[in-house]
């Protein structure tokens, strides 16, 4: 395939959108990467309750319903409240599983579009302190 010639766009400009890429995905990531840590510590901050470590062989057949579904599937409060406790730890878990794979999977688009701009050290540099400079005129 022909690599077509553009008329109105140079390298530079390719090299500029390419860093505004760059830096969109380093926010996502760094949201994804907040995320996940901040379901870490909720995670730490549930230790004190004394939850098992796994779903008790009897409690395990209310495991994934809703909330509602539990506290009308259980009469004795102690008992929802540790079954709410081990759904919500398992939500937890789960999300901030979902947060790490997707803060990976940007990963892999940061590294494309950094292969993408310029090898020379100081021309990469110039790239990215350019089109940070572009970002902050137009706030």
């Amino acid at each position: 395939m022909a690599k077509y010639v553009y008329e109105t766009l140079t390298d530079a400009d390719d090299d500029l959108e390419l860093a505004d890429q760059l830096n969109g995905r380093e926010q996502e990531h760094r949201q994804y990467a907040r995320n996940a840590a901040a379901f870490e510590a909720i995670l730490a901050a549930m230790v004190p309750l004394g939850l098992p470590a796994d779903w008790p062989a009897e409690l395990v057949k209310y495991k994934d319903l809703s909330r509602d579904q539990i506290i009308a599937a259980i009469d004795d409060e102690s008992m929802q409240t540790l079954v709410l406790n081990l759904a919500h730890r398992q939500m937890i878990k789960r999300r901030m599983q979902a947060e790490k794979h997707e803060a990976s999977r940007i990963e892999m688009y940061m590294k494309q579009v950094k292969a993408m701009l310029p090898t020379n050290k100081a021309d990469y540099d110039k790239v990215l302190a350019d089109a940070k400079a572009r970002r902050e005129a137009k706030v």
